[in-house]
């Protein structure tokens, strides 16, 4: 069950025995035990960086010859964006601006769904820099991404030749291009046309404004706020220079938290691990697919 911080401090009360408040004759100070748990929750977070909850989709339009993309859009004029602000998609849909670069603790795959589409493949930012620099530094399709200086860099540079709906035939009956859908958001004709779509997926920064907002659940999964608990017991406890029982409270702590963590974290069992891919440009390219497709068709006798 979800828990907020209110809720927290009242199971650590009913837990301890403790009366939690902030007048002259309580057992235990609030902000001490606030102290307490923000310190656990940092110690849970801290302890894997790709924590499920943490996953969040976004996605941007590239800018005309623009390389680098921070989120901190600035607009430029019938609500065209001279630099693309991220917009937050799933797993809750945000507004364009809310979410910039220092909100990620990793960005994990860029992929443009513009025109036929492409998966964006990392690249060593002092590589990009060697390859397109000076007069080789042409706009062209995005097909190679890179990180540095709290920035995504596309390489090469993106051109205006992104899809407006005609790129895929998508045009009405007097010839005028539909746009075409993006998977998430919404295409602005104004605003996006000539750019690429790019989705991006990425694990979020952990948020503390749970300690404030008492109408806020604790941003972990439910597992862990009871081990939460155990962590402030234990705290408590050598507060109150019981080392005994604050060790006890402790190995609980971590033994529910390896457990949870090993649990979540764990590859998918319908699959084997696989350690390693190689570099792949296009695993899952369309002719493959569509080779797959004849060859199950002359199997079955579709094909003759």
């Amino acid at each position: 069950m979800a828990l907020t911080i209110t809720q927290l401090r009242t199971a650590i009360g009913n837990i301890s025995g403790l009366e939690i408040g902030s007048g002259q004759n309580v057992d235990i100070q609030q902000v001490l035990v606030d102290q307490f748990i923000e310190e656990g929750y940092r110690q849970i977070v801290a302890v894997e960086t790709r924590w499920p909850w943490f996953q969040q989709t976004l996605n941007f339009y590239t800018t005309n010859n623009l390389h680098k993309y921070n989120g901190l859009g600035a607009p430029s004029g019938n609500g065209i964006e001279s630099a693309s602000n991220f917009t937050s998609i799933d797993p809750i849909a945000g507004t364009p601006g809310d979410t910039d670069y220092n909100d990620f603790q990793q960005v994990i795959s860029l992929t443009n769904e513009s025109n036929s589409g492409n998966k964006l493949i990392y690249i060593d930012h002092f590589r990009a820099e060697q390859i397109w620099s000076g007069t080789n530094d042409i706009a062209n399709i995005p097909q190679y991404y890179s990180i540095w200086g709290q920035y995504i860099h596309l390489w090469p540079k993106p051109n205006n030749a992104g899809d407006d709906g005609s790129a895929m035939g998508n045009v009405d009956g007097n010839g005028v291009a539909i746009p075409i859908e993006p998977k998430y958001g919404t295409f602005d004709t104004d605003r996006d046309s000539g750019r690429y779509y790019i989705s991006m997926r990425v694990y979020r920064q952990p948020t503390f404004e749970w300690l404030t907002n008492t109408n806020l659940d604790v941003d972990l999964n439910d597992e862990f706020h009871m081990m939460l608990c155990n962590y402030v017991m234990a705290r408590i406890f050598q507060f109150q220079e019981d080392p005994e029982m604050a060790q006890v409270y402790m190995n609980h702590f971590e033994k529910g938290v390896a457990i949870a963590r090993g649990s979540l974290t764990a590859p998918n069992a319908n699959q084997q691990v696989i350690l390693s891919g190689g570099l792949q440009r296009n695993p899952y390219d369309f002719q493959r697919y569509m080779g797959n497709l004849a060859i199950r068709a002359v199997a079955t006798g579709e094909w003759s």
